[in-house]
């Protein structure tokens, strides 16, 4: 069974009277005889990438990467779709009007290739009309050779914005896939990345600029409601009121494959298969009272928001200002009046704000749990039976971690300094951990003389106190033998990277001789991953 996926870019899920141009296009009522369409379902970011790692893992988006910069689908942490679906032979392949998109999403799809692509068309292009993302997928489908062999999973990303022909470009890909019989033998899913607020906001794209925001920062209804609407073979048309979300593509996708999601190197998966709903299940026990969670940033970026969205109320909090907000849908669907206050004592508000710190702590020990098993793997390979000193940038609750992962598991003698600004840790009453001031410098020295090695385990966040720590290293001759960074990564993984960088490069060869800048996206990961190696 074929699947395709048409994501529209900055699509609400309701119109507002066409007072700007990311209204729900008007094209998705005509398929309300053929689809299930879901009038509550909930992105897990107001943001492209972010809620296209949760469609493509089946993870909430936090669990995804610490930054923009580092994001990645790593090879062994995060199983994607597209990965299984190529073990079941199919073939997957994405076309992105946006350049962001093209460079952070579709490698881990696979590019459409360079040669069904109209001749005007760029790879360094920000952004491709949607008509043009048509004639790819036209171009690609009328030559696709392998049809009958092997089933397909698309994902087509066009954009609302700025265009006021959305409906027209959306009725031609109807056209196109009948064209090919990709329209009634597929799954095929239309649904936005996120959606945007309202123009009585006051939130234009101008305005937004204007202010300095932008809108993936902003966690209200309008913003973080999607349309979705999924027609499947067998399926009647109906119209579902339960809250879904996006981190239940995977496990539906799953399901209607006969695949279980719970396969090696695939975490467990926060969503839920929407095949029973497809199917008018009267069984909506696992769908009642679901909370779902909408996150503003990756963990470890500033001003970033969470809000946990139930049926009838919403709770949000923002991480930075430690703001908080309640409120109830039912009576105040526009989110005008914040109900909560510091003597708030309503129940339903204590059941969010329970779920919400639940999957927060859930959420920091899978990083935790993350990094320190590489930092484990890392010492017990290289460092056992040896003397390390450790320098660190990062929070006091991670090298607490840290320090209780080395004393309890390494057969070394541990001693720790954190960096200049951290706040001195707890200190742990192990054989093999001891603690010194990080300016101590004869007692690092005397260390060092004595056969210790020096490493410097790096956040990435903490900007000013790494800068002062390697002055206070360079000042002081003291070397470091080893850097692990943020998401610590070895030179055996950096390694990894360069060669799959590289097998992409060399699968894309035509490609890159037609459109020499997809030569400058793939470089431009090359130049990094080697600075990283040589860290």
């Amino acid at each position: 069974m074929n699947i395709i996926c048409i994501v529209t870019d900055s699509a609400r899920n309701f119109s507002t009277g066409g007072l700007d141009d990311r209204d729900r296009p008007v094209y998705y009522d005509s398929l309300e005889n053929e689809f299930c369409s879901f009038n509550h379902a909930v992105t897990s970011a107001p943001s492209s990438v972010m809620s296209g790692s949760t469609m493509l893992t089946g993870l909430s988006s936090y669990f995804i990467g610490r930054n923009y910069d580092d994001f990645r689908f790593e090879k062994g942490v995060f199983t994607t779709l597209p990965d299984i679906l190529q073990e079941q032979g199919y073939e997957t392949k994405g076309i992105f009007v946006a350049r962001e998109m093209r460079d952070k999403i579709a490698p881990f799809i696979g590019h459409v290739e360079k040669k069904y692509w109209p001749k005007n068309l760029k790879h360094a292009d920000k952004m491709w009309g949607n008509d043009e993302a048509n004639q790819v997928l036209e171009g690609y489908l009328q030559h696709r050779n392998n049809k009958d062999e092997d089933p397909l999973f698309l994902m087509v990303w066009n954009n609302i914005r700025h265009d006021d022909h959305i409906s027209e470009n959306l009725q031609d890909l109807e056209e196109i896939l009948k064209k090919y019989d990709y329209w009634d033998n597929s799954i095929i899913i239309f649904t936005a990345d996120h959606g945007y607020p309202h123009p009585r906001r006051g939130f234009t794209p101008e305005g937004l600029k204007r202010d300095g925001l932008t809108h993936d920062l902003i966690l209200s209804d309008d913003n973080i409601l999607i349309p979705l609407l999924i027609k499947a073979p067998g399926i009647k048309a109906s119209s579902i009121d339960e809250i879904v979300g996006t981190v239940d593509f995977f496990p539906t996708i799953m399901d209607y494959l006969g695949i279980n999601p719970d396969i090696k190197n695939c975490n467990k998966l926060p969503g839920l298969s929407l095949k029973p709903l497809l199917e008018g299940s009267t069984e909506k026990d696992p769908y009642v009272n679901r909370y779902m969670r909408c996150d503003s940033r990756f963990i470890g970026q500033s001003d970033r928001g969470t809000a946990i969205r139930s049926r009838n109320f919403k709770y949000v909090y923002f991480h930075d200002s430690k703001v908080e907000e309640f409120y109830d849908l039912n009576n105040d669907p526009g989110e005008d009046e914040n109900l909560y206050c510091e003597d708030f004592s309503n129940k339903v508000f204590k059941v969010h704000k329970q779920w919400f710190e639940y999957e927060e702590s859930t959420a920091l020990k899978f990083q935790q749990d993350y990094a320190t098993s590489k930092l484990e793997k890392k010492l017990f390979n290289e460092f056992n039976n040896k003397k390390i000193i450790l320098f660190s940038t990062y929070e006091r609750s991670m090298n607490n971690t840290i320090v209780e992962l080395l004393s309890n598991n390494l057969s070394a003698n541990i001693i720790f300094c954190c960096g200049s600004f951290s706040t001195e840790i707890h200190k742990f009453s192990v054989n093999n951990f001891s603690y010194i001031k990080e300016k101590d410098t004869l007692q690092i020295k005397k260390y060092i003389k004595q056969g210790a090695k020096v490493m410097f385990l790096r956040s990435g966040t903490n900007i000013d106190e790494e800068r002062e720590l390697l002055t206070f290293l360079k000042d002081n001759k003291l070397s470091v033998d080893t850097v692990l960074d943020m998401n610590f990564s070895t030179k055996s993984e950096v390694k990894w990277n360069i060669k799959r960088v590289w097998r992409a490069l060399l699968s894309r060869k035509s490609q890159i001789i037609s459109e020499p800048a997809v030569l400058l996206t793939y470089g431009k990961q090359l130049i990094n991953l080697l600075m990283k190696s040589r860290r």
